[in-house]
């Protein structure tokens, strides 16, 4: 469930945040390599596809609970009727 979650959240920030979320993995990836890694520019293409990644990824985690929260009504009530 935590997992789901986090999943909502971080999905959430990606849609909401794209161009903050590609400055981070940027400056993860190529800050150690690279003098001036912040004078990289992404084409909007990328940032595009950074948000729609986050806007699934959300929309993934929000299925995945409610999902688990139909089965585990159906157990219940499953368990109710024995």
């Amino acid at each position: 469930m935590l997992l789901r979650a986090l999943a909502v959240v971080a999905g959430t920030f990606t849609a909401v945040f794209p161009e903050r979320v590609v400055e981070s993995a940027r400056d993860a990836a190529l800050g150690a390599c690279y003098e001036n890694p912040g004078d990289l520019q992404p084409k909007e293409w990328y940032v595009d596809a950074t948000r729609l990644q986050g806007a699934i990824l959300a929309v993934a985690g929000v299925l995945a609970v409610a999902f688990d929260a139909l089965v585990e009504d159906r157990d219940a009530a499953d368990a109710g009727e024995d």
